[in-house]
C-alpha cells in the first residue's frame, strides 16, 4: 500500500478498503479540500472505475472519519454522502459497507437507497467511542435523508472471512470478541 496523501486504498485478500479524508474543520465532513480542491473526489471516482473495469470481486469498504449518516453525537454529512454516491454511480460500483468514527458512540444502520440504477442496502457502522465520553444515539426508525432510508439493525457486529479452505468469524456483542477459525466444510 502506498500512502502519498491522506486518502488511500488497501487491497487485502478479501476486501478493498478505501480511506477518505473528511477532516475539513470540525465537521460535518466533506471530501472537497481547501478552495474547492476536488482531487480526492476525482481519485475516488478513478479508483472505483478501475476496480469495476478490472472485474475485481472483493468486498468494497469505504471509510471516513466523519459519518455520512449519524443519529447521535455529531451530525451527519449530507454533502459527503452525496459526493461518495456520485463517485459510486459514475463508476457503477456499490460499496459493501461504510465505516466512520467521529460520533462518540457505536451505531449500526442499514441504508436502503438507489445506486447504479438498482435498489441496494448498505451497512453503515459508526464506531467513534474511544477517548471521549459516549454520546446518546436516537434510534433509527426509517428516517429519510433524500431518497435514502436508514433502519436500525440488531446490536452487535460480525466480521468474517472465507478463503475456501478456512472460515473465521469475530462476533462483537459485548461478550465475545475472539476470532474463531475453523475448516470450511
Amino acid at each position: 500500500m502506498t500512502q502519498p496523501g491522506v486518502y488511500w486504498m488497501l487491497s487485502a485478500p478479501f476486501a478493498n478498503i478505501i480511506g477518505l479524508y473528511s477532516n475539513i474543520a470540525e465537521g460535518p465532513g466533506n471530501l472537497l479540500g481547501a478552495n474547492g480542491d476536488d482531487r480526492q473526489i476525482k481519485w475516488l471516482t478513478k479508483t472505483l472505475t478501475s476496480l469495476k473495469q478490472s472485474g475485481d470481486r472483493k468486498a468494497l469498504v469505504i471509510a471516513t472519519h466523519h459519518p455520512p449518516y449519524s443519529s447521535g453525537g455529531h451530525s451527519p454529512s449530507k454533502d459527503m454522502l452525496a459526493q461518495i454516491d456520485k463517485a459510486c454511480n459514475d463508476a457503477g460500483v456499490v460499496p459493501h459497507a461504510m465505516l466512520a468514527g467521529h460520533s462518540h458512540n457505536y451505531q449500526r444502520y442499514t441504508r436502503t437507497t438507489r445506486l447504479g440504477g438498482a435498489q441496494v442496502q448498505i451497512p453503515h457502522l459508526v464506531a467513534g467511542c474511544s477517548g471521549h465520553a459516549e454520546s446518546a444515539v436516537t434510534a433509527a426508525t426509517g428516517q429519510q435523508m433524500g431518497e435514502t432510508i436508514f433502519e436500525k439493525v440488531a446490536k452487535g457486529l460480525r466480521l468474517s472471512y472465507d478463503d475456501g479452505d478456512r472460515h473465521a468469524a469475530c462476533d462483537r456483542n459485548g461478550r465475545d470478541d475472539q476470532w474463531r477459525e475453523e475448516p470450511v466444510r
